[in-house]
Order: structure tokens, then sequence, then C-alpha cells
């Protein structure tokens, strides 16, 4: 339940918090359709997500301490970061908010890196050596 109201960010008056409580069941699965969690949840910026996940996977066995320094940690990084301020100024604007998952490009970027150096299968050792390749350069400007 903490977790989907995390990641769907939804805001609700005190008489939703006790029915939420009180039933059994995924609160924001019986308020949104089934199909529109994914979406609510892909419509937030992909780093807060992110963050939000790592904050609850790593802070349910730690001490307060470690859970409020990897917070603040969490936090730092995403205030004043592209998708945040690109966010806030959307929303403000009253226009739907479009954010860049950076990590999901690099990842792509590296596995066609990786599947294009793969050899076929049997080939073996070819004694040939790769270049190697020119780091990404990302600008935040």
């Amino acid at each position: 339940m903490a977790k989907e109201l995390t990641y769907t960010g939804r805001i609700f008056t005190g008489t939703e918090a006790r029915e939420l409580v009180s039933s059994p069941g995924s609160p924001t699965s019986r308020l949104l359709q089934p199909g529109k969690l994914a979406g609510e949840i892909a419509s937030k910026s992909p780093d807060a997500i992110r963050g939000a996940k790592r904050l609850y996977d790593q802070s349910w066995t730690g001490s307060t301490h470690e859970t409020l320094a990897l917070e603040a940690k969490l936090q730092l990084a995403l205030i004043g970061s592209p998708n945040q301020a690109g966010g806030s100024q959307r929303r403000v604007a009253k226009q739907p908010a479009e954010f860049v998952d950076l990590v999901a490009i690099l990842c792509a970027s590296l596995r066609g890196r990786l599947m294009a150096r793969r050899q076929p299968p049997g080939a073996g050792y070819q004694g040939r050596v790769l270049a190697p390749q020119p780091r990404l350069q990302l600008s935040l400007s």
C-alpha cells in the first residue's frame, strides 16, 4: 500500500485515508482501474520512482540514521536535476510532464554495443582485439 501511494503521489483526505486503511486489498488498485496504475506511475519522474524504490528496498532493515542518510542522499540527487526542474515547470504551466530516463537510454545503448560485439556460438577466440569505445558524454545544460 505504501509503495503504490508513494509511486503515484496520490493526495487524499483524512476520510479517504481511514477508508484505505480499514478496507482490505490494494488501495490504489481499487481507486484506479487496473491498467491505469502503471500509466500513473509511468507519468512520474523515472529518477524519483527509482529513488523511492531504492529507499523502500534498502530502508526496511536499516537503522533510522542509515535510512535518513539514504533519503537525504537520494533527495539531493533529485533536486535541480533536469527531470525535477522540467516536471516542476510543466506542473506550474498545468501541462503534462515529459521526462527523460537516462538510465534506460544508457542501458539500451550498452545492450546494443554488447550485442554488436557478440560472436556466433562456437566461433571461439579469433585473435581480434576490440578497440575501446569512446565514452558517452552527457551534457545537462
